[in-house]
């Protein structure tokens, strides 16, 4: 199965992450992305690894977008809190869920989600909540050739920064190359229950 793995060679290393069996590299280079007020963005790579029996193994990766500079002017630092529940750097590793029907397709979901709180499900699988971030990662469940099912729940945050979330599925291609076949990007607050429907062309 594809996994979409990102070039690293255009990434800075910062550091490694390590608590027990749960280990992860941390990778930061330059967002195309500004801010409203036109700051500069960065985005962290997190690439997890969990020991098994005395093996490390891959466990899965997460981007997270945030501003390149803090307020003092010194280098924004990554910040493990922000990462997906079932990344978390704590010593656990949890047992392997019920197995899911393979996919028709591979599929990556980004969330761009700041002073909002997004959960997504496809399909009625449930991905990892966006809280005052911007994420991308695989899809859980993947996609289905044909009609695919989206749920989008959006609750605001304290954050003080914010804007309307934008939800996009992305298809991975067999030339790992990826195309974009749905976004959901509201005008304005909109608090709530967001249902669609999209097509993947059966090729």
């Amino acid at each position: 199965m594809a996994t979409h793995f990102p070039d690293l060679g255009v990434k800075t290393f910062v550091k490694v992450i390590q608590e027990g069996p749960t280990a992860g590299l941390v990778y930061v280079d330059d967002s195309k992305e500004r801010d409203a007020t036109n700051k500069p963005r960065v985005t962290f790579t997190f690439i997890e690894f969990i020991n098994e029996k005395g093996d490390w193994r891959y466990h899965g990766l997460a981007n997270v977008g945030d501003l390149k500079y803090k307020e003092d002017g010194t280098l924004t630092e990554f910040r493990p809190n922000e990462l997906p529940a079932k990344l978390a750097i704590d010593g656990r590793v949890l047992e392997a869920p019920a197995p899911i029907e393979k996919p028709d397709v591979v599929g990556m979901l980004d969330i761009f989600s700041y002073g909002y709180a997004t959960q997504v499900y496809v399909n009625d699988v449930k991905q990892s909540v966006a809280a005052d971030i911007s994420s991308s990662g695989l899809l859980q469940g993947g996609l289905r050739k044909g009609d695919n099912a989206l749920r989008v729940i959006i609750q605001r945050t304290s954050g003080e920064y914010f804007q309307p979330p934008t939800v996009t599925i992305r298809l991975v291609q067999q030339d790992e190359e990826t195309a974009k076949i749905f976004t959901f990007k509201p005008p304005q607050d909109v608090v709530g229950t967001h249902d669609f429907n999209f097509m993947v062309e059966d090729k």
